[in-house]
C-alpha cells in the first residue's frame, strides 16, 4: 500500500528549485529532439555526434580518452564500450598517446569527418528549430556565459578534468567555443 505524506513539504516553491527543474527539462526535451533526428537523418545517436564533434574541435582531431569521456559526462568505461561500437562503425580509430604511452586517445578518422559534416547541418538545422528562434541573440549570450560558468563551477578544485584554467572545452557551450567576457566568465 503506498504511503502519502502526512504534512507539507518545505521549500517546494524554492524558485532556485523551479529554475533548476526548468533547466533540466528543457535541455532534457531539446535533447531529445536533437537526438531524434539525428537518428532519423543520419542514423547516429546524439552521443556519437557529441563525440565526433569534440574530437575534430581537438588538434590534430584527437584526445585522450580520459579527456573525452569527462567531456561528454560519460565514466571511462561506458566511454570505451561507445568507442568500440564507433571504431567497428569506422568513425574513429584508438591509438596510444604520443605524450604518455600509458594512455589511449580517440582519432577522427576521414569516414567520421564525413558523417560529422552531414550531422552538423541536421544539428545545426535543429538548433535554430529547437533553440534559436525562440531567442534572442542577447538571450542567447547570457545563456552561453551562465552555462559556462556552472560547468566551470561544477567541476571545481579536484575534479577530476584536471583542468585550471577555467576555459571553455575545445568544444564549448552547445558545440562553440565561447571567448570568455571577463575574469568571472561573465
Amino acid at each position: 500500500m503506498a504511503r502519502t505524506a502526512a504534512g507539507p513539504i518545505s521549500d517546494l516553491d524554492d524558485a532556485s528549485v523551479t529554475a533548476w527543474g526548468l533547466v533540466l527539462e528543457g535541455t532534457n526535451r531539446v535533447s531529445g529532439a536533437l537526438g531524434r533526428q539525428l537518428e532519423d537523418e543520419v542514423g547516429i545517436p546524439l552521443t556519437w555526434f557529441e563525440v565526433l564533434l569534440r574530437l575534430a574541435r581537438s588538434p590534430d582531431r584527437r584526445l585522450r580518452m580520459v579527456e573525452l569521456s569527462r567531456q561528454i559526462s560519460f565514466s571511462d568505461s561506458g566511454l570505451s564500450r561507445l568507442a568500440d561500437r564507433m571504431e567497428k562503425a569506422g568513425l574513429i580509430d584508438r591509438a596510444l598517446c604520443r605524450t604518455d604511452r600509458r594512455g589511449t586517445e580517440a582519432v577522427l578518422t576521414g569516414e567520421g569527418a564525413e558523417v560529422l559534416e552531414r550531422a552538423l547541418a541536421v544539428h545545426l538545422r535543429g538548433l535554430r528549430t529547437h533553440v534559436l528562434d525562440h531567442l534572442t541573440a542577447q538571450e542567447l549570450d547570457v545563456l552561453t556565459r551562465v552555462m559556462d560558468r556552472l560547468r566551470t563551477a561544477a567541476e571545481g578544485p579536484g575534479s577530476r578534468s584536471g583542468r585550471d584554467d577555467a576555459g571553455p572545452d575545445p568544444a564549448g557551450p552547445g558545440g562553440r567555443t565561447a571567448p570568455r567576457s571577463g575574469a568571472d566568465g561573465g
